[in-house]
């Protein structure tokens, strides 16, 4: 009687390692992609405010009151600096990475010496998931004494 009771006890039991096996890898390929989509935003907001702050140190060079040629310079270094970094199309070259930059993104640079750079990030996701936590627009801001 021993012997049955032990293979029904068995029995019952099959199938456990697979469920306990399917909570934890779920659990962790969860865990595992929040922190992807953490690091790729937290890298994404570092280059959009560095492209920031190296169009306001650009715009030190210039002498006087800022123009439209003054803007021009100073957005096309603004996007040297992210076309060299990861931010944008994935599988893009530099000078594809340039060419969208300069369709998608915004750049603000005023009177009083503060350059404003908006990414639209949702546009560039690192997956096409409709996260509520992860931000549509990264906004990096530099600012100068003219």
């Amino acid at each position: 009687m021993t012997g049955s009771v032990r293979n029904a006890a068995r029995r019952s039991q099959q199938g456990v390692a697979a469920i306990e096996f399917a909570l934890v890898f779920s659990t962790l390929l969860v865990f595992l992609y929040g922190i992807a989509t953490f690091g790729s935003v937290f890298y994404t907001q570092q280059a959009v405010s560095r492209a920031a702050e190296d169009g306001a140190r650009a715009l030190t060079a210039f002498n006087g009151p800022v123009t439209s040629d003054t803007i021009t310079a100073v957005k096309s270094v603004i996007y040297d600096s992210l076309s060299t970094s990861l931010v944008g199309p994935s599988n893009a070259t530099q000078a594809q990475r340039k060419t969208w930059l300069q369709s998608n993104l915004t750049v603000n640079v005023d009177a009083t010496g503060l350059v404003r750079v908006t990414y639209p990030y949702d546009r560039s996701r690192l997956l096409n998931l409709s996260e509520s936590w992860v931000p549509t627009t990264i906004v990096g801001r530099a600012q100068i004494a003219l």
